[in-house]
């Protein structure tokens, strides 16, 4: 292992033998305080550089010390405010210290570099909904149909807009639904349910004798 100490005294700028004995002491020989001391040095050695931060903060993140990978990523924020990555990182992070504001606001900062990003929506979705925010998440999941043809991201958002009682717009959801899959029993339902609580007949009506025809 000396071999990388030597290589990083020889260029002290090349940050990588040093991550690669972090990586052997974390991962190999289940030391993780010597990990920790090594990251912590190269820190010392040189304190306003991006990339030891991101390695410190991903190494706390799997510890699942989050208050101190919270530390490291927001330094790594404030010199690479573009990165959606450590973003994302950071939003993960503030997710599991219950710091759902931040975690929303991190989220949204890495959607608001890459609006259509399909991964980073998906993951700001899921944080609106496990906070309970159900017009944050609706406004999440159009913006992923929009994307892509998934049942579940239907049946979540149907089944929000029917908790929020936007019953005309749950039935046009569920119509292109039906319109995507045809042979969706739940679409169907919920157009059915639309209907009547819009009060359109004729389209109970129509949609109820589909229902029917699929049981048949």
């Amino acid at each position: 292992m000396e071999i990388f100490e030597l290589a990083h005294e020889l260029n002290p700028e090349r940050y990588e033998p040093m991550i690669r004995l972090k990586d052997i002491y974390q991962k190999e020989l289940k030391d993780d305080a010597k990990a920790e001391e090594i990251l912590l040095s190269l820190i010392e050695q040189d304190p306003d550089n991006l990339d030891y931060f991101l390695e410190t903060g991903a190494f706390y993140f799997n510890m699942k010390n989050y208050s101190e990978a919270v530390k490291f990523f927001e330094k790594a924020r404030v010199k690479a405010p573009a990165n959606t990555d450590n973003l994302m990182n950071l939003s993960y992070a503030y997710y599991e210290m219950e710091n759902y504001t931040k975690a929303l606001e991190s989220i949204q900062a890495a959607l608001d570099l890459k609006p259509g990003d399909e991964d980073i929506i998906q993951n700001a979705k899921d944080i609106a909904f496990r906070t309970d925010n159900k017009e944050l998440t609706v406004r999440y999941l159009k913006q992923l149909i929009n994307l892509r043809s998934n049942q579940n991201d239907y049946a979540q958002l149907c089944m929000i807009l029917n908790d929020l009682e936007q019953y005309e717009d749950m039935v046009s959801y569920a119509q292109a639904w039906y319109q995507w899959d045809n042979t969706s029993e739940d679409a169907v339902q919920f157009i059915i349910l639309g209907a009547a609580k819009t009060e359109n007949t004729s389209l109970q009506q129509t949609f109820t004798r589909i229902l029917q025809s699929m049981r048949e």
